[in-house]
């Protein structure tokens, strides 16, 4: 984890992240290159839980559902 020096973005919840506040750092390789993203604590728990449906749609070219996603949960029902 790391601790935050500026504000960002976290890349779940679209809610800041403050100095100060512990974040998760990532980066996935995809074919298009790297895709990085900042995560707080509880968001990248609720994105590890994320519906095996909504990864498949992703694969397949699906817009991300920012609607379902909230703070530290997948909510099923927007």
């Amino acid at each position: 984890m790391t601790i935050a020096r500026k504000r960002h973005v976290c890349s779940w919840c679209e809610e800041p992240i403050e100095p100060g506040e512990t974040y998760h750092r990532e980066v996935v390789w995809t074919d298009d290159g790297p895709v990085k993203s900042k995560l707080h604590p509880e968001c990248r728990v609720a994105a590890n839980a994320m519906p095996i449906e909504a990864r498949w749609a992703l694969e397949d070219g699906a817009d991300w559902p920012f609607e379902h996603m909230r703070r530290g949960a997948w909510v099923e029902d927007p």
